[in-house]
């Protein structure tokens, strides 16, 4: 049990090392940038990207490669890439955006490793869900996850009011 406890200990403190002064920022840089990731989006994109506030999606969350409900950094065009690792930057320190970007690149070298007898590994299944239209007024969220990546940000009245859970 002391094991289990230690382990879930170092996830929450690299959890919180990842956020930086991102909760303490405010939810304005975040709005400003999920209103543009949605901005560039067609509306098939769209749906895959933005669920209701209220969606029970928005409570199943995995670090494990499997297909998850939102948008796949894969079926995106350049520009929408753009606008979905600005919001990721927005949402990050500069150290936590390095520290995910690696992880991500890591799939390279989990398929190598695995030759093809393990799950697909793509650096490009990753997802990004908004949860709610992105407002200064009431609540939205968004999420980004894939293999050993876990991330979300609920925001309320424009403020950050949770950045859980994370995993990493």
């Amino acid at each position: 049990m002391r094991r289990w406890m230690l382990a879930g200990a170092g996830v929450l403190a690299a959890a919180c090392r990842v956020g930086g002064d991102a909760p303490r920022q405010g939810g304005n840089t975040m709005l400003s940038a999920a209103k543009r990731f949605l901005a560039t989006l067609d509306d098939p994109a769209r749906s895959k990207a933005l669920l209701p506030f209220a969606s029970e999606e928005r409570f199943n969350w995995h670090f494990v490669p499997k297909e998850r409900a939102g948008l796949p950094y894969k079926q995106m065009t350049d520009a929408q890439q753009r606008a979905a690792r600005d919001l990721l930057r927005a949402s990050l320190s500069q150290p936590g955006f390095e520290k995910v970007s690696t992880i991500r690149r890591l799939e390279d070298t989990l398929r190598e490793i695995e030759k093809g007898a393990g799950p697909i590994r793509d650096t490009e299944l990753f997802y990004f869900t908004v949860f709610g239209e992105p407002s200064e007024r009431g609540p939205w969220a968004w999420r980004y996850e894939g293999h050993h990546v876990s991330l979300h940000w609920t925001m309320i009245d424009g403020r950050v009011i949770a950045s859980t859970p994370q995993f990493l």
